[in-house]
């Protein structure tokens, strides 16, 4: 014992990067435990009648975030130097404990720019008070509790508070898919509702992987658990661009992109990301899509005044 207490220890470069990166994912599917436990009452009553405490995933999903946020606020910055665009007010939705805002806050303060932050879950929006009672989000910072699938609401407390939506940026990190009970069309109208309020859209989602995918890559992904808990809890995956439909398991949903471009929006593609592809090299197929893709949408009119055109094979 004591030749063993004399041991040098150290952390090697893998190491630290599972201490570094380990609390988000693991975090994540920790909260899926809540979602498991209710097996019974979702087959009994269905997905869209059971809801569940997700305080947990608040520190966890700002983990896994905070790469993806820093990234989104580096596109923001560079989409407005390049255009010009500037704006008035930063809304995050599905806020968890506000690292969008906290990030934003910290790069532009708040002279001129106000915040906003929206979620459905009491946790979350107690997690992001706590946080601006610390200083680490803007003292003025306003709070709305909004479903992200019902624009309608977010848009008229905004303007209850006096704020414009038309030219306001709102970035979402893994937000939409929560939606519950969505259709194509439905999502369209989700979209369709920030679209026309004016309201430049930044988001990100994990890709949704057909059972194709899964297979051929070994279920070499946390997604198989992924997909599962969120198809039995009513929310709904989407591929990140249209592909052709899967061989096995049922049609998937219509792409996000295609979504938002249904809703009037215009993608800048060039200020758009993506994480690591599924798959080490591309199949026989060619279809390798991405873990996940961060969005950058621009509403048709703005676009327009900007000078911002989706190339014909975006």
């Amino acid at each position: 014992d004591a030749a063993l207490a004399r041991l040098e220890r150290f952390v090697t470069r893998v190491g630290a990067r599972g201490f570094s990166r380990g609390p988000g994912p693991f975090g994540i599917i920790e909260t899926y435990h809540p979602y498991m436990t209710h097996g019974r009452d979702i087959l009994e009553r269905g997905p869209g009648r059971v809801w569940v405490q997700r305080g947990e995933n608040v520190g966890a999903s700002q983990d896994a975030n905070r790469t993806t946020f820093r990234r989104a606020n580096d596109a923001l910055d560079r989409f407005c130097a390049a255009t010009g665009f500037e704006y008035a007010l930063f809304i995050e939705h599905a806020i968890g404990r506000g690292e969008a805002t906290r990030q934003r806050f910290e790069r532009s303060g708040d002279t001129t720019i106000s915040y906003v932050g929206a979620d459905l879950e009491d946790a979350a929006l107690e997690a992001a008070r706590d946080e601006r009672s610390h200083g680490r989000l803007p003292a003025a910072m306003k709070f709305v509790q909004s479903d992200i699938g019902g624009p309608d609401a977010l848009i008229e407390a905004l303007r209850g508070h006096g704020l414009d939506p038309d030219g306001a940026v709102m970035l979402v990190g893994n937000g939409f898919h929560e939606v519950r009970q969505q259709t194509d069309d439905g999502m369209v109208d989700v979209f369709r509702g920030y679209h026309d309020a004016g309201i430049v859209l930044l988001f990100t989602e994990e890709s949704a992987l057909s059972i194709d995918d899964l297979r051929a890559t070994a279920w070499n992904t946390y997604h198989a658990g992924f997909k599962y808990v969120h198809e039995k809890s009513g929310q709904g995956l989407r591929p990140a661009d249209p592909r052709p439909q899967p061989r096995l398991g049922h049609p998937l949903r219509a792409a996000w992109s295609e979504c938002a471009r249904r809703a009037g929006y215009v993608r800048a593609s060039a200020f758009c990301s993506r994480t690591r592809t599924i798959y080490p090299y591309p199949p026989p197929s060619g279809y390798n899509p991405s873990i996940s893709v961060s969005h950058f949408f621009v509403p048709a009119s703005l676009a327009d005044r900007l000078g911002i055109s989706e190339a014909p094979t975006d």
